[in-house]
């Protein structure tokens, strides 16, 4: 078989063989290579090489031996000590003038305690039903596992042989997949070393990301007004010019803690969830409400935001979310939309305090009763402005791959962005949709896009 060899954006080559690596104990500091396999070009006039996996470098001597394997390469085994390269894998090869790297590397930071990682790693798997694509090493790891000092991490690294997660302690990966908040000191650490190899990195919350999208023109049309919550005359003024209002936290998703405001005459009406149980509380006065906003709002921990006349079906709200990721190529792309009714008289849609999801076309056809034609141009309007949204946050300095943006249309036809998640976007949400396929392949391309941003993009 002849080998696949392409550019890798100016850095070097990439071979498409996935190669295992042995321990060779017979040298010291030494690479082997079949020369049959490796491109002649590559190697001819190198007798000094760095060999790179994750973040770590050591540096090799290059020797040629016919006797070992095509599939095969040698390397001493302090060499794979030093890296901590685990041998039960098999990796590709980036040539980048004297560098040899393997990988792909990937890290995911899935929890925070590694208790809590312990008991949910098998959920993990989903990400990696896709290993044959991805290859190389995947990592997943809690932020209380990662040693800032020594630069080393204890978690897991998948086995596709025996499909069982390895546990162990490993070096930093090339990149890392963050699904979960960590302290700013780690955060800056591995933007010190990866660069911009780490995707998802900083959790925005419902202000700043109001704040960012609304300096860009073809994303602030779809904005509801908001304003953030600094003491109660911000309430009142608001109410002045809407009538009603949502109060929802900064952080914070899955509806929890959103109050809506309505305006009754002289009256006060504030509706809300308790433990799933919705529930009314009546304000005669503006002091009474002033008095329950005091203790009850954090200054600068809350938005007040316009509320929207939505579609709905039998007094349930609907909106929808649309999963938006990049894969191996880089570029984002629109895996699904998912409509989200929610339960009768709740103030929120959310599929986990009960309401229920279906693909947003049959929503579409059978709610709003749009033709096909029109199913489909709403659609791609849609995906258009979710894809500028995702572009505006990314001009506004975050490093972007899986976005959750929650959409909205009201009685008028109105297209609005309600929010936008980026730190888990939840994708089991296509699972509650009957939509496995949807599931699976929003998991499996963040994790092509995480190999990209090792190093190795996917082929063109």
């Amino acid at each position: 078989m002849q080998l696949l060899w392409q550019a890798l954006e100016g850095r070097g080559e990439i071979v498409t063989q996935r190669y295992k690596i042995i321990a060779d104990y017979t040298r010291v500091e030494f690479i082997t290579l079949n020369p049959e396999r490796i491109s002649k070009s590559v190697t001819k006039n190198i007798k000094i090489a760095h060999v790179r996996f994750g973040i770590k470098c050591c540096e090799v001597k290059v020797a040629e031996s016919r006797e070992i394997e095509m599939d095969e390469i040698l390397l001493s085994h302090e060499i794979m000590e030093e890296l901590k390269i685990p041998e039960f894998l098999s990796y590709e090869m980036v040539f980048d003038k004297n560098n040899i790297i393997f990988g792909p590397y990937i890290g995911m930071l899935a929890e925070k305690k590694e208790e809590r990682l312990k008991q949910i790693v098998e959920n993990l798997k989903s990400y990696v039903y896709g290993y044959e694509e991805i290859g190389g090493a995947v990592l997943i790891f809690s932020e209380e596992g990662v040693d800032m000092d020594a630069q080393l991490i204890r978690g897991f690294v998948f086995n596709p042989e025996s499909e069982n997660w390895e546990e162990g302690i490993f070096a930093y990966p090339a990149a890392i997949f963050k699904k979960t908040g960590i302290r700013k000191k780690m955060r800056n650490q591995f933007h010190s070393l990866l660069g911009d190899a780490i995707f998802n990195s900083y959790v925005f919350n419902k202000w700043e990301a109001h704040q960012w999208l609304s300096c860009f023109e073809a994303v602030r049309k779809y904005l509801p007004d908001t304003v953030l919550y600094k003491q109660p005359a911000d309430v009142k003024e608001f109410l002045n010019q809407h009538k009603s209002a949502y109060i929802k936290p900064i952080y914070g998703s899955q509806g929890t803690g959103i109050l809506k405001l309505e305006t009754k005459g002289d009256w006060f009406m504030l509706h809300f969830s308790q433990k799933g149980v919705d529930k009314e509380q009546c304000f005669k006065t503006q002091g009474e409400l002033n008095d329950f906003l005091k203790n009850n709002l954090k200054a600068e921990g809350h938005i007040v935001q316009r509320t929207l006349n939505l579609i709905f079906t039998e007094e349930s709200t609907i909106d929808f979310r649309l999963m938006l990721v990049k894969g191996g190529e880089g570029q984002w792309k629109d895996i699904g939309m998912i409509a989200r009714h929610g339960v009768k008289g709740n103030i929120t849609s959310n599929v986990s305090t009960g309401g229920r999801a279906e693909k947003a076309e049959l929503t579409f056809k059978n709610i709003i009763h749009l033709s096909d034609e029109e199913v489909v141009s709403l659609r791609n309007k849609m995906s258009m402005i979710a894809k500028e949204a995702a572009f505006g946050l990314e001009k506004s300095g975050v490093s972007c791959g899986n976005l959750g943006i929650d959409m909205a249309i009201d009685a008028e036809g109105n297209i609005w962005i309600i929010e936008i998640n980026n730190i888990n976007p939840n994708h089991t949400i296509a699972i509650d949709a009957k939509d496995r396929q949807m599931f699976y392949r929003a998991r499996l391309l963040n994790m092509l896009y995480a190999k990209r941003l090792a190093g190795f993009p996917k082929e063109v």
